[in-house]
């Protein structure tokens, strides 16, 4: 079986929204916040999964705050837009697209910031774990 290998991004920029984000059962998101997330990861891979159509590698890019950290279990830390984008841009566009597992994103609200997505996708080679944080501004 394969094993499964996380990966954490952070700083995802997501615009004001006029959403609870009190908890739901279990901690997970109320169903508004958690509908918006869902939208939103999908929009933000579909451009990535693109990202070697032109202007796709850029749609992708605005989904990030130019200060992201991103977390890769095989390529380390990359600590800002401009480097994950160039690494996007060398190791993924044209070679493997990123697929989320059917059912597997949840939402977890983090009060006064925004929230904690963690989902299974497929990408280049097995499935892995994700989880990414969505600040709310």
């Amino acid at each position: 079986m394969p094993r499964h290998l996380p990966f954490l991004s952070a700083a995802l920029l997501v615009p004001a929204l006029a959403l609870a984000v009190e908890p739901g059962p279990e901690g997970e998101a109320p169903a508004p916040l958690a509908e918006t997330l869902a939208a939103l990861d999908t929009a933000a891979f579909d451009a990535f999964n693109r990202c070697d159509e032109p202007g796709q590698l850029d749609r992708h890019a605005a989904f990030f705050s130019p200060s992201v950290e991103f977390y890769h279990d095989n390529g380390g830390v990359t600590w800002n837009r401009e480097a994950m984008i160039a690494n996007t841009a060398k190791f993924v566009c044209g070679n493997f697209r990123r697929e989320l597992v059917p059912g597997t994103l949840r939402v977890y609200p983090v009060k006064d910031f925004g929230a904690i997505t963690r989902a299974c996708i497929v990408s280049a080679r097995s499935p892995t774990a994700a989880a990414r944080a969505w600040r709310i501004s």
